[in-house]
């Protein structure tokens, strides 16, 4: 048998042979990364909050309550009941950053400094960190920042813990 056969017959026997690994490799990264995709996508939906700012015995202050709806491309809108934070509503961000783990930022525009009793023109910061608890539920710990116009310059107002349901149709 010539070399030039012999090449081409181990030539074939080795593409034959790495790929179907390769394939099969290739196979497995892609359905990682819809896994991944699908595990994102858990969060997407509107979201009925209940939160329970720290610290907090029993009703001091009450419990107050809000809408967060997590959009798909990582963008949300929340509104709340909270006195503070008026009627506006919030924009924010959020990401995945773990398995059912995700963080949330959401600023609004407020016109009272709460801590020096200011008026003017001030950005109510919500930093949270979301634990999905089931499919129609998660828990999470906020902390809450008071900063400039600017969005900077930002004072720690406190923390506090929430408690979400989707809101769905039957």
């Amino acid at each position: 048998m010539s070399s030039k056969k012999i090449f081409t017959v181990l030539g074939t026997i080795i593409a034959l042979t790495v790929l179907p690994l390769w394939l099969a490799q290739n196979k497995a990264n892609s359905q990682s990364l819809q896994l991944d995709n699908s595990d994102e996508k858990k969060i997407i939906g509107t979201w009925r909050v209940a939160v329970d700012v720290d610290p907090n015995p029993i009703g001091d202050p009450p419990i107050f309550y809000a809408y967060a709806t997590f959009n798909e491309g990582g963008t949300l809108i929340e509104s709340s009941s909270y006195s503070l934070e008026g009627s506006r509503p919030g924009h924010g961000v959020w990401k995945k950053t773990g398995k059912n783990e995700f963080k949330a930022v959401v600023e609004k525009f407020i016109e009272f400094n709460p801590i020096t009793q200011q008026k003017g023109i001030f950005v109510f910061r919500i930093e949270e960190v979301i634990n999905l608890t089931g499919e129609n539920s998660f828990q999470g710990f906020e902390q809450v920042l008071l900063c400039n116009d600017a969005g900077e310059e930002c004072q720690s107002l406190g923390t506090a813990h929430t408690q979400n349901s989707r809101l769905k149709v039957d």
